[in-house]
């Protein structure tokens, strides 16, 4: 799957699909959302452990009472890496468009 998002195209491989729903069965429900995520994030951050990974986060108040999806990407090849739960964003640097 190929989405258009603020940093270009980003693609989610069967692999890292796989990846997602063997590390975080729950995902398994909500992968019909990344879309939503990755086109029209809430914010997007940069990893505090490599400058190269963005989070994109966007917050679901439908799903287990209200969660973020974050979704992990690559910057430099535009890959999804993993994508998770959380009840809250992260720390780390805020992503301003070039």
């Amino acid at each position: 799957m190929t989405f258009m998002t603020i940093i270009g195209k980003i693609k989610l491989s069967s692999t890292r699909r796989t990846h997602i729903i063997q590390n975080h069965p729950i995902m398994e429900d909500y992968l019909k959302n990344l879309r939503r995520v990755l086109e029209k994030p809430d914010q997007i951050r940069y990893s505090t452990y490599n400058q190269n990974v963005l989070l994109f986060y966007r917050y679901f108040d439908k799903i287990e009472n209200g969660k973020y999806i974050v979704v992990v990407v690559g910057k430099l090849k535009g890959l999804v890496r993993t994508a998770y739960l959380t009840h809250r964003i992260k720390t780390g640097e805020k992503y301003e468009k070039d």
